[in-house]
């Protein structure tokens, strides 16, 4: 049997007096797959920013690797936030830059969170970008604005 990878216990969040989550327990093993569906409204992104430690639970805990995300510090909760993937539902591409400079810009800010003595340099960047786009087939669209890519490319 896989490891577990993130575990909840308990897991509740509340937005004023209004629970959103409530009472969540459950396992996800590594390799395995998890989707979250479910009507609009009903604390799926609430519940996957709790897995990434962008929201903090008001009760339950979640473990990543065994390692329960309310005591781990900046350091250890950007480590945790480095392994997870989270597609926005509206592309979050900002409409005023390039393709481009959309995918780099999480590259910059991810740079000067680490507060290294030098950012990385601009053509370690450029190299990150033009090898992600191509990862995904997209390198002709470098120059272009998310306004000129199909619902399928952003």
């Amino acid at each position: 049997m896989s490891a577990v990878v993130i575990r909840c216990e308990g897991l509740g969040k509340r937005f004023g007096d209004a629970w959103v989550l409530r009472d969540v327990d459950f396992e996800v093993r590594r390799g395995e797959v998890l989707g979250v569906i479910g009507p609009g409204g009903h604390g799926k992104s609430v519940l996957l920013k709790c897995f990434a430690g962008l929201l903090a639970p008001d009760e339950g805990r979640v473990l990543v690797d065994g390692e329960d995300l309310a005591r781990l510090g900046p350091a250890g909760l950007a480590r945790v936030r480095e392994r997870f993937g989270y597609l926005f539902q509206n592309y979050a591409l900002f409409d005023f830059m390039s393709v481009r400079d959309n995918v780099a810009f999480p590259l910059e800010q991810r740079a000067e969170r680490a507060e290294r003595a030098e950012r990385a340099a601009s053509d370690e960047i450029e190299a990150a970008v033009r090898a992600r786009l191509a990862e995904v087939g997209l390198a002709h669209t470098l120059s272009l604005f998310p306004r000129e890519l199909s619902g399928g490319m952003k």
